[in-house]
């Protein structure tokens, strides 16, 4: 077996001679992690992530976007389309209030199913 070690956001590790391997934040999820691999002592710079968000959440920082040199990344794209122009974080939270509040008005149940990766977190805060 091999004995396991947790690594820290932005602490550097030596994973071979020539890479190096540092965990930002994401931003996603808790503990959520961009991968960063320096390669060959910077010759080459690859991020590595999936989910990850720019804004503050209600729980989470941002994302860490400055990097010294990147020269490639590889990412997740589900919203990755021109046309996936969101709402707002505010208006989508506005617009859920309203719709909770009018359906307990005429008495009626809210059932809100949630993935477990944050959101649920967040919809009860914002509620």
């Amino acid at each position: 077996a091999f004995p396991a070690n947790s690594l820290k956001y932005n602490e550097v590790t030596d994973i071979t001679p020539d890479v190096r391997l540092t965990f930002y934040n994401s931003g996603h999820a808790l503990g959520g992690a961009m991968v960063h691999l320096n390669i060959g002592n910077g010759s080459h710079n690859l991020l590595y992530t999936g989910d990850f968000k720019y804004a503050r959440s209600r729980l989470l920082d941002p994302a860490v976007i400055n990097f010294p040199r990147i020269e490639s990344v590889i990412t997740e794209s589900t919203y990755g389309s021109k046309a996936d122009i969101l709402p707002s974080r505010i208006e989508s939270e506005e617009k859920l209030l309203e719709l909770v509040n009018k359906t307990i008005d005429r008495k009626g149940k809210v059932l809100i199913p949630e993935l477990g990766l944050g959101r649920a977190q967040e919809t009860m805060l914002v509620i």
